[in-house]
């Protein structure tokens, strides 16, 4: 009991959290009814300490080392922090040491050994920051049936001989550790292994050629390593082998024929390796297989003839992308129909898309992007998409970057609204947007950008209130920008550059509140409406080579989260406006080629995160200030074919600058590395600097002096005469204006 307050006292539970309230004195119930306490019924021994996923912070106590009797300690799960105690090494009854998912830190206690926990089957030290190299005497421990370390940051190499001495052992992870060396040579002696896990390590070596001898392996994981060689073909004799991983190593050379053999074989994972040659035709003979993943090798020829048998009724997932494969896609791999993704992309197959593959009921990703395939020569449209829309699961589709030549048919629109992404960009598509796209309703992205579609954009594309992507760049679709548009309000991402739409951009974009990135470049826009600059998450806007006119108004200064704004080859006048500077994560600004006027506004300096900045081709006069001198990551700046004046500022990023930069202004001058005239000297002479210190700092006060002295003169001479002066003056004119007018009344 001391043991266990002692354990109790180095942690802490949540403020909230009773849940070793029972851990005390005070209570009624001996100590073996305490939660996670367990002992043996008859000398009342505690024998497990379960004390796992109970949000635990705190440290081991080094007492746990006097609870002599422990046959399971389980702390699984929580929050222990510190080192493992070496104290662990009394515990000589131990079989289960769980400390997975905790804090710990330090090494491996060299008192775990034979001769301290020789009961010890299962050692899981997995979800830690324990480092040092792995200690051979743990590897003298023959009753070990699992030893599970992965995640953690041990380092050095896996000892050669750490099966001499485990004949019982049956799992071994070691996985993402930087652990380095061979793969142990005396793994055979380990007969009942059937889990081996070393992947995410540093190993380096080939591949034991007597792995076959693990008879009993269900589990090998090799990948992400640096494994170089071949695979053996010895692998073949591991009849209960259910998954074999060797991914994203440097193993080279053909696929072993044997790899057929593996009749338990559900996961074979061969990926991104510098594997050449043809695919075995036994591979099809893998009747448990679910996953085939070879992709990213260098794998070359047809996919084998003997496909059209198709002895793969369970096979879900296969990976074929990223090689050199050529020829037809089989039409037999409609015959796997429990498929749920096929990836083909990145290869050189060539021919007509299977008409079958509407019998992949399963199916729920298709790709086969980057290929040479083609639409079938007798027919104008894409109809093989008329057999995929019978996929009802069917969420991601791309046929992109292949030689198609042809229409999308108006069938596309009985996909069912599981078909979320669509891609067909650069495939020759040709023909107008079938207005029954509008029916897809789950569509999330439509990628059909770089085709020779034409026509204008279905209003029916209003109703797609998922849509958050639309590239339709590059095309020769025509008329305005239809205001079902400003119905998708899930849009983020717009590109409709390079194609003929003309008119004004409708005002209503801007309820499009979630826009990010819109591009609208090269086509023939006439306007732009003031509600396009409150889209105030934006960060990429491209209107350019458009024959918008007008001017920026201030409320551009809302695109506070704005990166690049290209407006360039516009008739837009007027003057920049100066609330530019509210845009401080702009990175790229192009307004060249319009027909603005005034100066360049200083505040342009403000902008912190500037990268390129060109203003080249417009009527701007005046200087270029000296606050552009700021901007320390201007790497590309264009100022030519304007109107500018006075020196060119030759400090920060201007001294990367060359004479490109700025040709095209007659009057500018100065930086004689760019080969402009000097400037006229301002500076006065001495003689002229000392008039020019009297006239400005002498003169006025003397001057002062004496206008002062002349007024006071003046002054006191005429209060000395009017003191002087009758009084009857001043009577007589009484009387004069007095007699006037009694002269004219007479």
């Amino acid at each position: 009991m001391l043991a266990l307050l002692a354990l109790k006292s180095k942690i802490q539970l949540p403020s909230n959290s009773s849940i070793l309230g029972s851990w005390n004195t005070n209570t009624n119930t001996g100590f073996c009814k305490w939660v996670g306490v367990s002992c043996s019924p008859r000398h009342q021994r505690v024998t497990v300490l379960n004390i796992s996923f109970m949000n635990i912070h705190g440290t081991i106590s080094p007492h746990v080392g006097n609870l002599s009797f422990l046959r399971i300690l389980n702390l699984d799960t929580n929050s222990f922090l510190g080192p493992i105690p070496i104290t662990v090494g009394r515990l000589r009854r131990l079989r289960v040491l769980n400390l997975r998912e905790n804090q710990l830190e330090g090494t491996i206690p060299w008192t775990i050994n034979s001769q301290s926990l020789n009961s010890l089957e299962i050692l899981n030290l997995q979800y830690n920051n324990l480092v040092g190299n792995l200690p051979s005497s743990l590897f003298n421990i023959s009753t070990l049936k699992e030893i599970v370390f992965s995640f953690n940051r041990f380092s050095g190499n896996i000892p050669n001989g750490m099966c001499h001495m485990l004949p019982k052992l049956e799992i071994v992870y070691l996985s993402n550790n930087p652990l380095g060396g061979h793969i142990p040579t005396s793994l055979c002696h380990c007969r009942n292994l059937k889990e081996l896990e070393l992947g995410e390590n540093r190993l380096t070596g080939s591949i034991p050629t007597h792995l076959g001898c693990l008879r009993e392996i269900e589990y090998i994981n090799f990948a992400i390593n640096q494994l170089t060689g071949t695979i053996p073909a010895s692998l073949g004799n591991l009849s209960r082998l259910e998954e074999l991983d060797l991914d994203t190593n440097n193993l080279r050379d053909e696929i072993p024929p044997e790899l057929g053999q593996l009749s338990s074989l559900m996961i074979l994972a061969l990926e991104d390796n510098n594997l050449s040659g043809r695919l075995p035709p036994t591979i099809f003979n893998l009747s448990s297989i679910e996953i085939i993943s070879i992709a990213f090798n260098n794998l070359s020829g047809y996919v084998p003839e003997e496909l059209n048998g198709f002895r793969l009724p369970k096979l879900k997932e296969m990976y074929l992308n990223a090689n050199g494969f050529t020829g037809r896609i089989p039409d037999s791999i409609s015959n796997a129909s429990m498929l749920t993704l096929v990836e083909l992309s990145e290869n050189s197959f060539s021919g007509p898309v299977p008409m079958t593959l509407g019998s992949l009921r399963h199916l729920g990703f298709f790709n086969i992007q980057t290929n040479e395939l083609t639409n079938n020569p007798t027919q104008t449209e894409l109809h093989f998409l008329t057999g995929l829309t019978q996929c009802r699961q069917l969420r991601v589709l791309s046929i992109s970057r292949n030689p198609m030549k042809g229409a999308l048919p108006g069938s596309i629109g009985k996909f069912s609204n599981s078909l979320e992404k669509f891609y067909a960009a650069e495939s020759q598509v040709q023909g107008i947007l079938p207005y029954q796209i509008g029916n897809i309703s789950g569509l999330i992205d439509l990628v059909v950008q770089k085709n020779d579609l034409s026509g204008a954009i279905p209003s029916s594309f209003g109703n797609l209130h998922k849509l958050q992507q639309l590239y339709l760049l590059d095309n020769k679709i025509v008329g305005n920008l239809s205001h079902e548009l400003c119905s998708l309000t899930s849009l983020g991402y717009l590109d409709l550059d390079l194609n003929k739409l003309s008119g004004p951009i409708p005002s209503c974009i801007g309820n499009l509140t979630g826009i990010a990135s819109i591009s609208l470049s090269s086509n023939a826009f006439t306007s732009i409406p003031q509600t396009m600059w409150s889209l105030n998450k934006a960060w990429f806007m491209n209107f350019s080579d458009n024959s918008v006119t007008g001017y920026l108004p201030s409320e551009i200064g809302n695109l506070v989260n704005l990166e690049t704004l290209d407006l360039s080859k516009n008739q837009l006048s007027e003057s920049i406006p100066g609330i530019l500077s509210n845009l401080k994560m702009l990175q790229q600004l192009n307004l060249s080629d319009n027909a603005f006027q005034g100066i360049i506004p200083t505040s342009i300096g403000d902008l912190a995160s500037l990268e390129s900045l060109d203003l080249s081709s417009n009527n701007l006069s005046g200087i270029i200030p000296k606050s552009l001198e700021k901007l320390h990551y201007l790497k590309h700046l264009n100022l030519s074919f304007n109107m500018l004046s006075g020196s060119v500022p030759n400090n920060g990023a201007f001294a990367n600058f060359t004479i490109k930069s700025f040709m095209g202004n007659l009057d500018l001058c100065g930086n004689s590395k760019l080969r402009l005239p000097p400037c006229p000297d301002t500076t006065p002479s001495r003689p002229r600097k000392a008039l020019m210190f009297w006239l400005k700092y002498v003169l006025p006060p003397i001057a002062a002096l004496i206008l002062a002295a002349l007024l006071l003169i003046v002054y006191v001479k005429y209060w000395r005469k009017s003191k002087n002066q009758p009084t009857s003056e001043i009577d007589s004119s009484i009387r004069v204006r007095v007699t006037r007018k009694g002269i004219s009344k007479g």
